[in-house]
């Protein structure tokens, strides 16, 4: 008979991995997380700089090394966070989880603690317990698949509104922060001579061009194979 997993279980084996971490030296624990922050922001940095430049192929080359820079430190810096586990400190974590996700990847940091660590973690593909909030039926296969992963963005904000809606302080709060990571990176093609609404396309594309990694590795490799 196949036993569905409890809060208590999940305590026991948080409790177990609790007593592994301490064991283990800060560099195996925080060290190579915060020197791969600090290279993908050099790294961010660096292709900026090369985008900065009038030429094409600088242009193609320095978005491409952009948008993977941005993407390694959102995906990486989010769930680390969502888990409490990017430092030793639960009110540093948050401060950081703020950055990383609210900030940098437009998507509210209690959303998706709750959406990751509270439902999927503790009931994986469980189709009762666990939501669907990737099944969309009614779309083309191929828009599904190949059009809808560049859209993300709006997806996590739509999600981030839904789950913080009549919880006003912590909705405004987020909704805050996340324009502020917008007018930052809206800011950077701006400062570089393009218009507003030019910088504005930019700095979707610069959040959505590896999208797709984010949604056919990561999201649809946690549908259960029962779920259409």
């Amino acid at each position: 008979m196949e036993e569905i997993l409890t809060k208590q279980h999940f305590a026991e084996l948080s409790k177990l991995v609790n007593e592994k971490i301490r064991g283990l030296c800060w560099l195996h624990r925080h060290g190579y997380e915060s020197m791969m922050l600090f290279l993908r922001l050099i790294l961010f940095a660096g292709a900026f700089g090369l985008f900065a430049l009038p030429y094409w192929p600088a242009r193609v080359i320095g978005m491409i090394v952009l948008s993977y820079a941005y993407t390694s430190i959102a995906i990486t810096g989010t769930h680390e966070t969502s888990h409490l586990s990017y430092v030793k400190s639960a009110f540093v974590n948050k401060l950081w989880a703020y950055f990383f996700s609210d900030f940098w990847s437009s998507q509210s940091h209690l959303w998706w603690h709750y959406r990751h660590v509270q439902v999927h973690h503790l009931y994986p593909n469980v189709p009762d317990r666990e939501p669907k909030p990737f099944y969309f039926p009614w779309i083309n296969r191929y828009v599904y698949f190949f059009v809808i992963p560049y859209l993300v963005v709006f997806w996590l904000m739509a999600y981030s509104i839904k789950h913080l809606w009549k919880k006003w302080s912590k909705l405004s709060a987020y909704l805050l922060i996340m324009l502020l990571g917008w007018t930052l990176h809206v800011y950077l093609f701006v400062s570089i001579g393009f218009s507003v609404f030019a910088s504005l396309g930019l700095a979707l594309l610069m959040r959505s061009l590896f999208s797709p990694i984010f949604m056919h590795l990561a999201v649809f490799n946690h549908i259960g194979l029962d779920n259409p």
